[in-house]
């Protein structure tokens, strides 16, 4: 194991460079729904995702709907329990936080009613994948391709896409994971 000293942090790596490293490692780390890729194309995948548990609320604004959730896995909860944060953060009809797996069935009760905790079987999504900003224009055209690409290919799907967010803001937007799926 290496071990890196203070001064390297402090004297050599500027700060910034420093809290980038930081965050891409915790960005890392964090837990992420299971899925296995069932076929590949050439501008898309096909997933099925393995059981899951998710903290949802209705979609009225992407940053009202991230801070009650933020709120939740904070502490805001009926065991006061501060949880970690995963990812992707999913946006769509509803904006959702997946739940860590060693909570099962057992997570704490949302104080905030607005919050639900779903549920959900295996599931089969088609999935394409960007990097950079998630802007509506940049997410609308890549829902376009992927929907056509399905269409292409004759793969029944449900009319509403969902964009997934992997990183946060901090992380630079060439290096963001991004994607648009949709159940089929």
């Amino acid at each position: 194991m290496f071990i890196v000293s203070n001064y390297f942090f402090n004297k050599i790596l500027p700060h910034k460079t420093y809290c980038y490293i930081s965050y891409i490692i915790i960005s890392l780390m964090l837990e992420m729904p299971k899925y296995s890729v069932i076929k590949e194309y050439d501008k898309f995948e096909i997933r099925e995702y393995e059981p899951s548990v998710w903290a949802e609320v209705k979609n009225k604004s992407n940053i009202s709907s991230f801070r009650i959730l933020a709120d939740y896995i904070f502490g805001n909860n009926s065991k006061n329990i501060k949880m970690n944060m995963t990812a992707p953060v999913r946006i769509g009809e509803k904006f959702s936080f997946f739940m860590e797996s060693k909570y099962g069935k057992n997570l704490p009760v949302p104080n905030n009613k607005e919050i639900k905790i779903k549920s959900y079987g295996k599931e089969k999504y088609a999935v394409i994948r960007f990097s950079g900003l998630t802007n509506d224009a940049r997410v609308k055209k890549f829902t376009e391709i992927l929907f056509s690409e399905l269409k292409k290919e004759k793969i029944k799907h449900t009319k509403n896409s969902i964009l997934a967010r992997y990183d946060g803001p901090y992380k630079l937007p060439i290096l963001r994971r991004n994607e648009v799926m949709v159940k089929i």
